[in-house]
């Protein structure tokens, strides 16, 4: 934060704009359908679909507000984990 400050009221900063990187962001999402006729026209499918499916660990950005030390330049969460959802169709 020493390399920071609040520039004056109605004065512009020294830095540039947006100088602050966040980490990374990997996902890989998965989708496996299976189809079995059954009598006629009718078609049952079973589904299964996850997202970020081998579980990497994707942090949110830092805080980026000057005007709260507490949270500056801190990762506090993160995203999503992995979700698996199943479910059925049947179409006729």
């Amino acid at each position: 934060m020493a390399a920071f400050a609040i520039p004056a009221l109605g004065t512009d900063g020294s830095s540039r704009r947006s100088i602050v990187d966040g980490p990374g962001y990997r996902n890989v999402d998965l989708g496996v359908f299976r189809d079995i006729r059954l009598t006629g026209r009718t078609l049952f499918q079973f589904r299964l679909e996850a997202t970020n499916v081998f579980n990497i660990v994707n942090l949110s950005n830092p805080g980026t507000t000057l005007t709260a030390p507490a949270t500056f330049g801190k990762i506090r969460s993160a995203r999503n984990m992995r979700q698996v959802q199943l479910g059925v169709r049947v179409s006729f």
